[in-house]
């Protein structure tokens, strides 16, 4: 999305960098149901859903240890972010 003339050549390179790297406990990924803010970071708000099925795509693949998190209160996310994070860990 950053480098589009680049893409293709290093895709499968980084690809293969997240796939043979350390895998985290535990991935939350946040679905794309709440509003979106730019807090001067953000790009490709057009993107958001594609991004998001990539990622998850991509945990999938490799067999990642993931939950989702929805809902479109962002309060009540991070809520349910720290339930999750205290619950799988024993916090």
């Amino acid at each position: 999305m950053f480098f589009p003339e680049e893409y293709k050549s290093i895709e499968s390179t980084l690809l293969s960098r997240i796939s043979t790297k350390f895998k985290y406990d535990l991935y939350i990924l946040l679905s794309t149901e709440c509003e979106w803010v730019q807090d001067g970071t953000r790009n490709f708000m057009e993107e958001r859903l594609e991004h998001y099925n990539n990622i998850k795509s991509e945990l999938i693949k490799n067999k990642c240890n993931y939950v989702e998190v929805g809902g479109t209160i962002w309060d009540d996310r991070f809520k349910k972010c720290v339930e999750i994070t205290k619950s799988n860990f024993n916090i």
